[in-house]
C-alpha cells in the first residue's frame, strides 16, 4: 500500500509533467492545470525540488519556467518506469 501511495502522489505527477514536456518550459500554472493541483502546493513542491538540485526555475519577466536538471531527468526516467510497472 505505502507503494501505491508513494508512486500516484502529486509530487510524482510533476515529475511526470515536467518530463513529458522535456522540449518546453513549462510554468507553475502549466504544471496545476495538468496534475490538478493548487497553486500554492506546486509552488512549494517545485521550490523544494529546486533546493534538492531537480528542477531548475529561470524567471523572464514576470513569467517563470520549470524545467528538470539531469539529476530530475533521471529521477523522473525512474518514476516514469516505476509507474509502469505498477499500472
Amino acid at each position: 500500500m505505502k507503494t501505491y501511495r508513494l508512486m500516484f502522489t502529486i509530487p510524482t505527477d510533476i515529475f511526470v509533467a515536467l518530463y513529458k514536456n522535456k522540449e518546453e518550459n513549462m510554468t507553475i500554472t502549466d504544471i496545476t492545470k495538468s496534475v490538478n493541483c493548487t497553486f500554492s502546493y506546486a509552488h512549494n513542491i517545485i521550490q523544494y525540488f529546486q533546493l534538492r538540485g531537480w528542477v531548475k526555475l529561470v524567471k523572464s519577466g514576470r513569467i517563470v519556467n520549470c524545467s528538470l536538471t539531469s539529476k530530475g531527468k533521471r529521477i523522473a526516467d525512474l518514476v516514469v518506469m516505476l509507474k509502469k510497472i505498477c499500472d
